[in-house]
């Protein structure tokens, strides 16, 4: 399965703490140094990992696309050219949702900000397209910019020069290399379904799960407005910044 290519790269070079993605960690010798670098590889959607896996898996899920037989051929020599229905039904669904899973945590998540700003700081990038993402950066809605860095760093500086100073880069680099991918944040918000597990007779289906966490963010986001309206209180250092995963 593709999908294990990234899975085995990111316990490779994302494990751990920050000293698992910070610079004393090299790629092996068949790999380029960006290798070991883990969010500057995501982050660049030329040389993105999640990228090229997701590709591979709409090749699996199109039967005339190049590839296509070569990832199946050990259940073309088994099926043949005829699948089952109710078996290729069970395999496009499958695969439908190991895409969707695959491009909101790796793809959809890092074509954000901050994450977009990785491109300003990668020597490998034309110098043409880092001024692009600058100046991006300087013209977009300050809605469409992450509280915990994006809207900060953009009020410190006065333009998309300011990035490409030497005290910048390196504070960037430094936080990038550093910041640790976690699911901890979905999974903690999820553990408090595990209720409706225990008061159904039968196995919930996802749709159903699904069914329930919109409504229920949707209630904590109301909360959370109302919150704000209120008198201001000193955040909590347990609190999980958005860009967590």
């Amino acid at each position: 399965m593709p999908v294990m290519t990234l899975h085995f790269y990111l316990f490779r070079y994302a494990k751990g703490g920050p000293l698992a993605c910070s610079p004393t960690v090299h790629a092996h010798d068949d790999e380029p140094e960006e290798a070991a670098r883990p969010i500057f590889n995501l982050a660049n959607p030329g040389r993105s990992l999640a990228s090229k896996i997701f590709h591979k898996l709409t090749a699996l899920l199109v039967p005339r696309a190049n590839g296509h037989r070569e990832g199946w051929s050990v259940m073309y020599s088994i099926l043949g050219d005829e699948w089952p229905r109710e078996f290729l039904e069970m395999v496009r669904k499958t695969l439908l949702l190991v895409m969707g899973n695959l491009w909101r945590r790796f793809i959809f998540f890092f074509r954000r900000w901050p994450w977009k700003l990785v491109i300003v700081l990668d020597e490998s990038v034309p110098m043409e397209k880092r001024l692009e993402v600058a100046n991006l950066f300087f013209e977009v809605s300050l809605c469409c910019l992450d509280a915990g860095l994006g809207k900060r760093l953009r009020a410190m500086l006065s333009g998309p020069q300011d990035l490409f100073m030497p005290a910048v880069q390196e504070f960037l680099t430094n936080f990038f290399l550093r910041a640790v991918l976690s699911t901890a944040f979905i999974e903690c918000l999820f553990a408090a379904y595990r209720q409706w597990l225990h008061k159904s007779y039968k196995p919930l289906k996802i749709t159903t799960v699904g069914a329930k966490h919109v409504p229920h963010r949707f209630q904590q986001a109301l909360h959370a407005k109302r919150r704000a309206r209120e008198k201001p209180q000193g955040v909590s250092q347990k609190t999980r910044r958005t860009r967590c995963m």
